[in-house]
């Protein structure tokens, strides 16, 4: 069994932390560790900002695909980090959409800031998630985060070029990997 996969499993991260041990953590201490989110969205490519953090292969892909419970476990992950983030996952009519909360202003205040260092964040799980054939997650929140982009010219800018925050979120929602290793 994999790190990643044995991690999902119940097992441990290499700092002995289990999934349900960082899912109980504060957003305080969500925000400023910086080594757990490559063990709740890895991406099949090394991290640039962690050289422990696990590679999924693609027999782990598939397990992420096909295991019940480790989706089950994926999507706790998510839900968590929405939370973080000030959204929710809401269904509507059958179609998952992200929506704010009452927390999302003061949440907004946190991470909202020009070239901040969870767009990087963001970018690693909107590519986990399309690795993981979860695009009916990575979508909505691809199209919130735009949302956002296009309303706070003044945190993005108004040019979604190569390079922009915009772009690696798209390459990621589209799947496209070179130079996704920044997450």
């Amino acid at each position: 069994m994999s790190k990643i996969v044995d991690f999902y499993s119940g097992g441990t991260d290499i700092k002995g932390r289990t999934l349900i041990d960082i899912l109980g953590w504060g957003d305080e201490k969500l925000e400023k560790t910086h080594d757990y989110i490559q063990w709740l969205f890895p991406l099949n490519e090394d991290s640039a900002y962690n050289d422990k953090a696990p590679v999924l292969t693609e027999e782990d892909i598939e397990t992420f695909k096909n295991d019940s419970s480790i989706r089950i476990r994926a999507v706790q992950s998510i839900i968590r980090i929405l939370k973080f983030y000030g959204f929710k996952a809401a269904n509507k009519g059958g179609v998952l959409a992200i929506e704010e909360t009452n927390d999302t202003p003061r949440k907004l205040g946190y991470w909202l800031r020009p070239k901040n260092h969870n767009f990087l964040r963001l970018t690693r799980i909107i590519k986990f998630l399309q690795l993981i054939d979860m695009s009916h997650i990575a979508f909505p929140l691809y199209t919130k985060l735009l949302y956002l982009a296009v309303s706070r010219p003044d945190i993005f800018g108004t040019s979604f070029e190569e390079g922009s925050t915009v772009w690696y979120w798209t390459k990621a929602m589209l799947g496209e990997s070179d130079e996704l290793k920044k997450g």
